[in-house]
């Protein structure tokens, strides 16, 4: 299911992207400069926080393109361009054609922006397009999780967080050609960030990815974690293609970047993106390393300086697991309602007798017409033994939070 406003049912792996038409790169052997494909002009004020749109634990920013508005784009380290909807901003290019835009954030714009006008993972007028590395690059990158705030630029340091992770040195790799069109191709440099995890004492090679809003992991790896009879929960991931059935599990633990998270939810990824991807940076690439990781830290890319440094908030209340929640799935209808689109199977909701097509009126009272899918979905989430009172046109209910991939 796709929708027009926002998406709370649908896990979002949009980095790790390429062409227009079909995500893979053609050829890593020959791959241009970064500085080619960098913003010709930076006007305004650096290293000012621009207040970000939460999807789905993603960060999106308003912006202006050639001075017009339009929905929101993705910041995406997972992407290796920069990419512009088709219709979106007023524009009326076709999907596949290359060009170069001025694009606003906040106080700053940046002139002669090259993009390419693609959806490549069908969300329509969800996104207005993607902010890639090739923009990014130019900058130290924040994320500020805690306060949903992205800067571009060396950003004030007045978060509460403790003493710095030692930073991780890195080099961009990848980069080649991306397949537009049968006969059309678009070069792009180095941009793919690779990071060594430990997934339970077991070593992979993740490719750091903004635009993900989980941990991603090559199926069979996924299989031999879930071989112990742990539980596991299938849902609608939007990747390379489009929409796909995947699972999602729950990993007793991970370290990455010199930090390691409890309990992390990991999802599969298919095994033909991921060959694209171990192609283009010429070494076995396992699955991607999503923004819900970092959540606990206030993320840095000094991309320029090739450094990522991590520094954890004191408070920590903004982390709350996506996965332990009441067990409904929610996206939007032709009306702009919330309605709900999977039931967990064996969930105290799907023992209330509650259904997929049901339009959620209420949570604890509280009515849900008007609110971001991001309010919404915190609503239905909590520990486990509290419970939620749901209201939907059909039916009202105390449904129990549970844990809808428990450990075993």
């Amino acid at each position: 299911m796709r929708c027009s406003r926002w998406l709370v049912g649908t896990l979002l792996l949009l980095g790790a992207c390429g062409s227009a038409e079909r995500p893979a790169v053609l050829d890593g052997s020959v791959a241009p400069t970064v500085t080619d494909h960098h913003a010709r002009r930076v006007e305004g004020s650096v290293g000012q926080p621009v207040d970000a749109l939460p999807l789905l634990g993603l960060f999106t920013l308003p912006v202006r393109v050639d001075g017009v508005a339009g929905p929101p784009m993705l910041v995406d380290t997972g992407a290796p361009v920069t990419f512009l909807t088709p219709g979106a901003f007023g524009t009326t290019r076709a999907s596949g054609t290359t060009g170069q835009v001025d694009l606003a954030i906040g106080a700053l714009t940046l002139g002669d922006v090259p993009v390419v006008w693609a959806d490549p993972f069908g969300l329509g007028g969800t996104l207005g397009g993607v902010l890639g590395v090739n923009l990014l690059c130019q900058f130290t990158s924040t994320w500020d999780w805690q306060r949903s705030r992205f800067t571009l630029g060396a950003a004030p340091t007045d978060a509460d967080t403790t003493d710095d992770v030692a930073p991780l040195a890195f080099r961009l790799t990848g980069g080649g050609y991306l397949q537009l069109s049968a006969t059309r191709t678009v070069p792009v440099p180095p941009t793919r960030l690779v990071v060594d995890v430990e997934i339970e004492s077991r070593a992979f090679r993740l490719i750091l990815d903004t635009g993900a809003s989980s941990t991603a992991l090559r199926d069979d790896a996924v299989s031999s974690f879930t071989s112990d009879g742990r539980g596991t929960f299938a849902l609608d991931v939007a990747a390379q293609g489009g929409l796909m059935r995947q699972r999602l599990f729950r990993a007793r633990r991970i370290t990455a970047l010199g930090v390691t998270r409890e309990s992390s939810a990991v999802v599969g990824y298919s095994a033909a993106g991921l060959a694209a991807l171990s192609e283009e940076v010429g070494s076995p690439i396992d699955g991607l390393l999503g923004a819900d990781f970092l959540q606990p830290w206030l993320t840095t890319i000094d991309y320029p300086a090739g450094q990522v440094r991590l520094r954890r908030y004191r408070d920590q209340s903004h982390v709350r697991d996506a996965w332990t929640r009441v067990g409904l799935l929610l996206s939007v209808n032709a009306a702009g309602a919330p309605v709900v689109i999977q039931v967990a199977t064996g969930s105290d909701a799907a023992r209330q007798g509650f259904g997929v097509g049901e339009r959620l009126v209420a949570v604890d009272g509280r009515a849900v017409a008007g609110m971001s899918g991001e309010r919404v979905d915190l609503l239905l989430r909590g520990s486990v033994g509290e419970s939620r009172r749901v209201r939907t046109d059909l039916r009202e209910a105390d449904v129990r939070v549970e844990d809808l991939i428990p450990l075993r």
